[in-house]
């Protein structure tokens, strides 16, 4: 198993050598002794360091606590203080930073030991609040639809950047006013949004889903999907709810026109049936009724109901009834 490597930063090469010895007695690595403040960051860095023991009171221009909180800003490694000062100046002053630890020095071999595994075990569960933290935002802020968590107060406790993308507006607008999304729901749909808000948020355990319009901060209008559920603790706590809200505005375009389009066509098809039902037709000229009572020729009656056009000639029985017979011999002749 490796050992632990500490950086230790003392300026006094006694205390340093004794606090040496101790931590090599407790199974830790003395990776490097540096003597001013103004090394620890760049030491830290080329060495990368399990944790840091750190002398407050160094000669130079920086003090330890400086030092500590300019490796914060490059390193999460762990820092425990050494000091001789136990003031409350002192204390306030490295309390700003997140200290693992104090020692007083002179540093006792049991003393060490405790502030050690203390500081080593924070540094794990912190390590992994990090981790989790890091896992929770990059899921969160990397999702295409727009994510959030409503409180059980109805505050947002988290909004994810694509609500910018969806409506216009950064996360910072809807954490500091939770009703403005209500306030970007265009008027027909308000009410319905609004009691659908007032009763999802509530520790009913089903799946809430509702569509609405909303007008963009460019203007527009936009359709929304917006579909939540209730969350719990592991022990059954109500936490509120989580909601993903998505643009459908495409799919709600193509579903009007498709709407328009069957109207349309059913439209077409009434209009064509009118020709199968029953048609007030002369027995003499042949003329058809309409439904304002006018008598219409049949192709023009027809014509008008369906898409069928016509062409007119003389059939055989005709001509042989209504030409003189040597002009019907004729054509009848000249049709074979």
């Amino acid at each position: 198993m490796t050992q632990p490597q500490i950086m230790l930063v003392e300026d006094e090469a006694i205390i340093s050598t004794d606090i040496k010895i101790k931590l090599e007695k407790l199974g830790y690595s003395v990776a490097r002794i540096v003597r001013r403040g103004g090394q620890v960051v760049e030491a830290a860095m080329e060495l990368k360091p399990d944790l840091v023991l750190m002398d407050i009171s160094l000669e130079g221009d920086v003090d330890g606590i400086a030092a500590a909180s300019a490796l914060y800003e490059k390193m999460d490694t762990p820092v425990v203080f050494l000091t001789s000062h136990t003031d409350q100046k002192t204390i306030n002053n490295a309390k700003q930073l997140n200290t693992y630890g104090f020692l007083i020095k002179p540093v006792g071999f049991e003393e060490l030991k405790t502030a050690l595994d203390i500081a080593f075990y924070k540094a794990k569960i912190e390590k992994k609040l990090r981790e989790s933290e890091l896992l929770f935002k990059t899921i969160g802020d990397f999702t295409y639809d727009w994510e959030s968590w409503i409180s059980p107060e109805k505050n947002y406790i988290y909004v994810s950047p694509s609500c910018e993308r969806i409506t216009g507006y950064k996360p910072e607008v809807f954490l500091k006013n939770p009703d403005f999304l209500l306030q970007l729901v265009e008027d027909d749909h308000k009410e319905r949004v609004r009691a659908h808000f007032a009763n999802c948020l509530g520790e009913q355990k089903q799946v809430e889903k509702i569509e609405f319009e909303i007008t963009h901060a460019d203007g527009k209008s936009r359709w929304i999907e917006h579909i939540c559920q209730p969350v719990f603790s592991p022990k059954g706590e109500y936490l509120g709810r989580r909601a993903s809200s998505r643009d459908i505005s495409i799919r709600k375009k193509a579903e009007l026109e498709r709407k328009r389009l069957i109207e349309e066509l059913q439209k077409a098809l009434a209009e064509v049936k009118q020709l199968s039902g029953l048609l007030p037709i002369c027995s003499f000229c042949k003329k058809i009724r309409d439904d304002k009572g006018y008598w219409n020729q049949l192709e023009s009656y027809i014509s008008q109901h369906s898409d069928v056009k016509f062409s007119h000639s003389v059939c055989q029985s005709c001509i042989k009834e209504h030409y003189p017979p040597e002009m019907a011999k004729k054509v009848l002749n000249s049709d074979s």
